[in-house]
């Protein structure tokens, strides 16, 4: 069982990290000239990057670039 100081410091840590990406935080998250937006906007489109829409913002779940980059690192090696 969590002790309630270590919950606390699991919680904030929640807090502090982005749930969600925009298309240039994703970007940006990859480095300078990487990848454009364009090719992110069409592989959303391609639903090969999950996707979400609220208003005029896509959002991308930091879950599954956290995932899909743990994937890749792994296949890596």
């Amino acid at each position: 069982m969590m002790s309630c100081m270590k919950e606390k410091e699991h919680i904030g840590e929640r807090k502090n990290k982005p749930r969600f990406l925009t298309v240039k935080q994703f970007c940006e998250y990859l480095g300078d000239n990487v990848v454009t937006p364009y090719t992110i906007y069409d592989l959303i489109k391609k639903k090969e990057i999950p996707a979400i829409t609220i208003g005029n913002k896509i959002l991308i779940p930091m879950v599954w670039v956290e995932e899909y980059f743990n994937v890749e690192n792994l296949l890596r090696k």
